[in-house]
């Protein structure tokens, strides 16, 4: 469990990092005058506060803990791409959202519990969240009684114990307290100044834990992780429709990169250059010209394109694509969702043509 958990927070947090669409540019940090407020709330930088966000969620037996403005007050990329009030007043907003639609994502293994200290209820992100939960399908429950369920504040932290195990919220916060469990949260996330992050030797994504949430809210002592924190690398990669030039993030590294084909919109899809993109997850090329295909694998998973063909085979299983490999320009063109997302890579696509794909490994 803790595996996967971990991934799932690293990939959250990856998120609103890569929508902020980091850009390498030096190692030194711009804005180093800034302070937080007691609850973090409230940020100020170079003498000029804005507010923050704190969110607050459950993962099965841990609570997990996210600062928004975090990384971007140790991030120089950050800083060289954002001006504080670029940042503060539009992007940390998008990057919220981000988080809320993972947590979503993965509910209710995953649960909002709290925005800056207040239910996530009473908070200006209400009904967005809920919006997220619009389309959403789960075997154990409709969606009438969950709207009903999340709704209610008494609720909060419960939703597997009570929708899917079928319990009681009674005996659900009897036996398992959301105020009892642990709390894990990046090291970079608890500093309440540039001083603090001095003092730490610079480090930004160390896990640290808290004994349990009452703990954490009354101010307690970090503690040791019970469980070794695994390493995991990291990987984002940043495109643009009809653009060559890309970027490449593995642990907070940016990097520039050129394609030798710009992605192509065509039909709500994109297509990118078979090289040059995948390959940086580690996955394997393979092109057979008699039969005019293409071979992605990675980790167990092969998906062959046929070149103008909708079918597509997924470990030998036939699957119907909405655009097919294309060879254009001389370049071979390969669906990207649908490649993408197969070999567990996560993308999200945005109207400016931004698109972004990230993964967590170990």
């Amino acid at each position: 469990m803790n595996k996967k958990v971990k991934s799932v927070s690293a990939f959250i947090l990856l998120c609103m990092i890569s929508c902020a669409a980091v850009f390498a540019q030096g190692g030194t940090l711009l804005y180093t005058d800034w302070y937080f407020n007691d609850d973090y709330s409230e940020v100020t930088v170079n003498g000029r506060p804005y507010d923050n966000y704190v969110i607050i969620w459950r993962e099965f037996d841990k609570i997990r803990v996210c600062n928004a403005s975090s990384m971007y007050l140790v991030s120089p990329d950050f800083q060289y791409e954002y001006t504080p009030e670029a940042y503060f007043n539009r992007r940390i907003i998008e990057g919220v959202r981000v988080i809320l639609d993972g947590i979503r994502d993965n509910y209710p293994n995953m649960e909002l519990l709290y925005i800056n200290g207040a239910p996530w209820q009473d908070t200006e992100f209400r009904d967005y969240y809920l919006s997220c939960f619009e389309s959403f399908t789960h075997f154990a429950f409709d969606n009438y009684r969950l709207f009903d369920f999340l709704s209610d504040i008494n609720n909060n932290g419960y939703a597997k114990q009570v929708l899917v195990d079928g319990k009681s919220l009674l005996t659900a916060k009897t036996e398992s307290p959301v105020e009892k469990l642990p709390v894990v949260m990046f090291n970079c996330d608890l500093y309440k100044d540039y001083q603090d992050y001095v003092d730490n030797g610079g480090q930004a994504l160390n896990d640290i834990e808290f004994s349990s949430y009452e703990g954490y809210l009354n101010g307690g002592i970090p503690i040791p992780s019970e469980d070794p924190v695994e390493e995991y690398t990291y990987t984002t990669v940043v495109l643009y429709t009809g653009e060559t030039n890309i970027y490449i993030i593995k642990n907070g590294v940016t990097e520039p990169g050129v394609l030798d084909a710009a992605p192509y919109r065509a039909n709500s899809t994109t297509l990118i250059p078979v090289r040059g993109v995948l390959d940086l997850f580690g996955a394997e090329i393979r092109w057979f010209s008699d039969t005019k295909q293409v071979e992605v694998v990675k980790d167990g998973t092969s998906i062959i394109l046929t070149i103008d063909s909708n079918n597509a085979l997924v470990n030998g299983e036939n699957v119907t694509l909405i655009e097919p490999a294309q060879i254009i320009n001389d370049r071979t063109m390969i669906p990207l969702r649908f490649v993408s997302e197969n070999l567990g890579c996560d993308v999200l696509w945005f109207e400016d043509g931004k698109i972004i794909i990230s993964k967590t490994s170990t």
